[in-house]
Formats: C-alpha cells, structure tokens, sequence
C-alpha cells in the first residue's frame, strides 16, 4: 500500500509539473507590442529596405561629388608643375564649370531630401498595414477571451440545471436552453479561434515572424480627442508629409536657386562692362519679397 501510495504521488508530481493549464500557459507566452511590430515590419518591408539602399547610394554620390569639385577646384586655381618643368598658372573657371560647381552639391541634397523624405512616407504605410493587422489580432484574442468565458458561465448553468432536473427541483426547458447556448456558444469560440490564426498569419508576414503559437498582443488604442479647432493644424500636418507636395516645393526652391545662381554669375561678369546691364541688374524687381 505504500508503494502504491509513493507511485500515485510520483505521477501527482510528474502531471502537476509537466502539464499546464491555460491559464500558466497564457502567462508564459510573450507579449508583441505594436511599436515591436512597427520596427520588426519595417526591416521586412521591400519598399522600406530599397528607399534606403537609394539613400545610401544618394549619400556616397554627394560626398564623391563634393570631393571631386574641391579637387578640381584646388586643381585650377593653384599653380602647378610637372617634372618635366611643364607649368600651369592658375585659371578661373568659366559660366559653366562655376555654376557646376555651386549647384551640383545642391541638386544632391535635393534629391537625398526627397528620398529621405520617401522614407518617411514608406513608413507612414507600413505604420498604417501593421496596425490594421495589429488591432484584427488583438480583437479576435480578446474576443476568444470574451465568448471562452461566457461558455464557461453557460457550461456552469447547464451542469446544475442537470442537476436540479435530476433531483427533481428543475425543469427539462431550461436544460434543453442551455444546451443550446452552449452548442452557440462553442461554435462561436472555433469560428473566432480561426479568425484569430488568420489575422495573425497575417501580422506575421508583415513583420516577418512566426506568430502562430506563443504570442499575445497588448491593448493598441489610444485615447484621445481631436477637436474641429485642430482641423487646420492637420490638414498642414498632412501637407508636410504629402510626397508629392513636399517633392513639388523642393523642386521650386531649387528651380529658385538655380536662377539666382545664374543672375548673380551674370552680375559679376557684365556688370563691369555692360552699362545697360548694370541699370538693370540694380533696379529692384517686382513681387520680389
């Protein structure tokens, strides 16, 4: 008798040990936060991953670009000589070569502005797809959680319903009702049990990771009010963060600085020999801020 008590405790042991119940399993299961989900999709994105490969690229060709006018500059306007005494005084550098040399760095920026730009609004929709992805998961858990306890109640009402039929103190209605919602109740936990492996196939493939089994999502929304006074405040918010509209300004203002560049090179070399242009160029112009 004792060794049989001894070997019933061993297999008490053993199950208490290596079988959990939901709720320890639950427990033990990492959380995905949205933010997480955010970074994690970011560097699973194509589009994220080649705007960056473009910036970088845009990065290298500014910084040849400059090295290379500095050394050419260096080079014209210095004396130089070879050892084969073959002399070379310093040059100035035509209509051409100076405006190369003041707006090439700037059509550079430019576009690396523009690509950074892009960026952010790459991010933008990957922000958008992984929070819609985010919250379909979140609600179909915390829907399972929701009809996994309300079957639980109904389970609980129709065993003692049982009961009280069975000792007379209950009626077969009742039982045959709860019988029922729990049928109800149970296909409902399956149908969302699928719904909730979809959605987070889904997030998975956005953020690259197998969510099939030992991940939760936290609560995603956020509480706030957004009063009719902000609408001007976002509609500008919008606006700055349009590609298109940001893409049109920049351009504008290279546009811009491409013609004042050209004037004040045209200043410099006919305004010492040119009178009418002299009048000209120092006559302020109109609608000029």
């Amino acid at each position: 008798r004792k060794r049989f008590l001894c070997i019933l405790c061993s297999v008490c042991i053993s199950a208490g040990v290596f079988v959990q119940t939901p709720r320890t399993a639950e427990a033990g299961q990492r959380v995905l936060t949205l933010a997480q989900a955010k970074k994690l999709a970011y560097l699973n994105s194509a589009d994220y991953t080649k705007v960056k490969s473009k910036i970088n690229l845009q990065k290298i060709k500014y910084t040849e670009a400059v090295k290379s006018i500095a050394l050419k500059q260096k080079n014209m306007l210095t004396f130089r000589w070879s050892p084969l005494l073959k002399f070379k005084f310093p040059e100035r550098p035509d209509m051409a070569e100076l405006y190369d040399w003041l707006y090439k760095p700037i059509q550079l920026q430019t576009a690396l502005s523009e690509l950074m730009h892009e960026l952010h609004d790459v991010k933008y929709a990957v922000d958008e797809k992984v929070s819609n992805l985010y919250v379909a998961a979140y609600a179909a858990q915390e829907k399972i959680t929701f009809t996994e306890a309300r079957l639980d109640s109904a389970d609980g009402t129709l065993k003692r319903n049982e009961w009280k039929v069975k000792t007379g103190e209950g009626a077969q209605a009742d039982v045959d009702k709860g019988k029922t919602q729990v049928k109800k109740l149970t296909t409902d936990v399956s149908l969302l049990m699928r719904q909730h492996e979809t959605a987070k196939k889904k997030l998975g493939n956005a953020v690259g990771l197998d969510l099939s089994w030992g991940y939760r999502f936290e609560n995603p929304y956020v509480k706030g009010k957004i009063g009719r006074s902000m609408l001007k405040e976002l509609t500008e918010y919008t606006l700055s963060r349009d590609q298109g509209c940001y893409e049109a300004g920049l351009n504008a203002r290279a546009g811009l600085i491409s013609m004042e560049l050209n004037e004040r090179m045209l200043k410099v070399k006919y305004k010492s020999i040119c009178p009418i242009y002299r009048v000209i160029s120092t006559r302020p112009a109109r609608g000029r801020r």
